[in-house]
């Protein structure tokens, strides 16, 4: 029966015999860029077994090959060129609609036809293949939602993270181009160990962590996401960000505010930190503000 069904295993995922051995939970399955469901909108039938991309790409490839993919995979289509409806009411319009054009707009037609079976609204601002990744792994993050791990892969995914900056370097007085990666992290709070004092003698008292300004919830304390966005020059102090990346990262920290906000559980918190924040290093020694430096007022 196992055999059987493994039949089936391999029309809807096309995944090898044994692929899945030893990762049966969806956090080694994501870890593992392995997403076995019917929403995967992988289209394996155009790509050579040698391709072993979790998405190969479409979108993203030169527009040599894209054309050549986009016509493989039209005649399973069949979308041919027709004339513009509206070539005779508009002087500037007398071309006919591509099949590229047709192709692509029933593509993108088909995607937010999928997400919307997996309760995902497709934004048009993405690609084609930002679409298909989304797709394919947002059904295994709905069950990591309300975790760490998921509200991270969450972001991760939705804000195409990690990213290449673009800094510059000063050498000798001399300018030169350098590039970085800016990464974000989500973790929650390492919970305070349970204290036990002696108070008096032969009596032990046990301690929680709860003060009397923090707001609880039905008598718990909410959950507290903590959220790091790691700039380059965390890891390469010689990175220097330009006024373009600068705002790039002031963007980038909107976008994760409003995100967070309709991802994060209900009664929940968080805080977004960057690091390294600002600092100044001079003859080996550094001066990081809020962490050994203070700005006072």
């Amino acid at each position: 029966m196992a055999a059987y069904l493994k039949i089936f295993e391999k029309v809807l995922t096309g995944l090898d015999d044994g692929q899945l051995e030893g990762r049966k939970g969806i956090q080694q399955l994501l870890s593992a860029d392995v997403i076995g469901n019917l929403f995967y909108p992988r289209f394996s039938f155009l790509f050579t077994d040698s391709q072993s991309d979790f998405i190969p790409p479409i979108s993203d490839l030169p527009e040599q090959e894209k054309t050549q993919l986009l016509a493989q995979f039209n005649r399973y289509i069949g979308l041919g060129d027709t004339p513009d409806p509206l070539a005779d009411f508009v002087a500037s319009n007398k071309q006919a609609l591509s099949w590229q054009t047709q192709f692509e707009t029933w593509l993108n037609e088909f995607l937010r036809w999928l997400g919307g079976w997996v309760d995902l609204v497709v934004d048009e601002q993405w690609s084609i293949d930002k679409k298909r990744n989304v797709v394919a792994q947002i059904l295994a993050l709905y069950r990591l939602r309300g975790t760490a791990f998921g509200l991270n892969s969450l972001l991760n995914l939705l804000l195409d993270l990690p990213l290449s900056l673009e800094g510059v370097a000063f050498n000798n007085s001399q300018q030169s181009t350098m590039s970085g990666r800016l990464s974000l992290t989500v973790d929650t709070p390492v919970k305070a160990c349970v204290k036990v004092e002696d108070d008096r003698a032969n009596a032990f008292v046990v301690r929680d962590n709860y003060t009397a300004d923090m707001p609880v919830v039905a008598g718990y304390a909410p959950g507290l996401f903590l959220i790091t966005v790691t700039l380059p020059d965390a890891t390469n102090p010689e990175y220097v960000m330009t006024k373009n990346g600068a705002e790039i990262v002031l963007a980038l920290l909107t976008k994760i505010q409003r995100l967070t906000e309709k991802l994060k559980p209900a009664c929940t918190r968080y805080s977004v930190t960057l690091k390294p924040g600002i600092a100044l290093i001079a003859s080996g020694n550094s001066a990081n503000l809020g962490n050994n430096t203070l700005l006072g007022s």
